[in-house]
């Protein structure tokens, strides 16, 4: 079970890493929305789709940072549930999600580093990464 959540982790971080570059190489090329939409949605996707098997593993050990990290998106999504009621909250609850999205990308991405790490430190094998 250790390896599995160790290849999770490094599934994830490699993942993440990856798009996170990608997304900004393809910011600096027009058109930029593509940029955009790749940092957003897909990076997002990513995210959204390893916190939730994060949060389904059997036995896995979650840091501090993790529940209040899970917390705040449990948060934001019924704030979002609201805001469908009133299209005026729902416009102000989406731009200021443009800049809380990427505060809580960069958070989640420092949070898999480090939890990859402390795994890796746990019980070392011969990853390169």
């Amino acid at each position: 079970m250790f390896d599995t959540m160790k290849n999770i982790q490094k599934t994830d971080f490699i993942g993440q890493s990856i798009l996170g570059i990608a997304a900004i190489a393809v910011l600096l090329i027009p058109p930029h929305e593509i940029g955009f939409v790749l940092f957003y949605f897909i990076l997002g996707g990513w995210q959204l789709v390893f916190t939730l098997i994060r949060s389904f593993f059997p036995g896995h050990r979650v840091s501090q940072a993790r529940k209040r990290y899970n917390f705040t998106l449990v948060c934001l999504t019924a704030c979002l549930g609201l805001t469908l009621l009133f299209k005026e909250a729902l416009i102000v609850f989406l731009l200021c999600m443009l800049i809380i999205g990427p505060v809580m990308a960069l958070l989640n991405y420092s949070m898999t580093y480090r939890e990859y790490r402390s795994l890796r430190q746990q019980n070392p094998t011969n990853y390169p990464l």
